[in-house]
């Protein structure tokens, strides 16, 4: 018995013209396109990741700010608590950093009218917050206990303000302040 070796080969596409060969990899544009895809979500996450970098920045500056003013605030009221003023001026004595300063304030006793700016005095004009400078202010002024225009000089409304400088002069916007009511008691 005799036999037959058998031959094996691999079919060329000629030879079977309506089937493609199965090939592995990726071609070049397909590379070139992936390429492209992942480099412009790089791009998004890094600007993203940028900003959200930002935003502790700010709020530490905000906060640094609304620390001072609730000191400042605080300071005076315990100041109008131990000594109510018994003219039109009031001095207290504020405390910021390791800096003291005694202003004094004229207490607005005409008619004031709410929503319109206080006349502030100037504590400083070079207050030193995370690396910014700014002007802190106070105004006191007589007020309302009931919201009208029957104003007192037993219940005062104080008003401290920071605002910031911007290139060197002091902006008009920005402002920051805090507002309460202090009865005599």
């Amino acid at each position: 018995m005799t036999t037959t070796p058998r031959i094996s080969h691999t079919a060329s596409p000629t030879q079977h013209p309506g089937k493609r060969l199965r090939r592995a990899g990726l071609t070049l544009i397909e590379c070139m396109i992936l390429v492209t895809v992942i480099s412009i979500i790089s791009v998004a996450a890094g600007v993203g990741m940028q900003s959200v970098v930002k935003i502790p920045a700010q709020t530490d500056s905000i906060m640094a700010v609304n620390s001072v003013l609730v000191s400042v605030m605080e300071q005076a009221e315990a100041s109008l608590d131990k000594s109510w003023p018994a003219s039109t001026t009031f001095t207290p004595t504020i405390l910021v950093g390791a800096s003291s300063y005694a202003p004094t304030i004229t207490i607005n006793n005409t008619a004031y009218a709410y929503g319109t700016p206080p006349t502030y005095t100037s504590l400083t004009n070079a207050l030193l917050i995370n690396n910014n400078t700014y002007q802190l202010s106070m105004a006191v002024d007589q007020a309302d206990p009931a919201g009208g225009t029957t104003y007192k000089s037993t219940f005062l409304q104080v008003t401290v303000a920071v605002t910031p400088y911007v290139n060197g002069s002091l902006a008009t916007s920005g402002m920051q302040k805090v507002v309460t009511y202090v009865s005599k008691q």
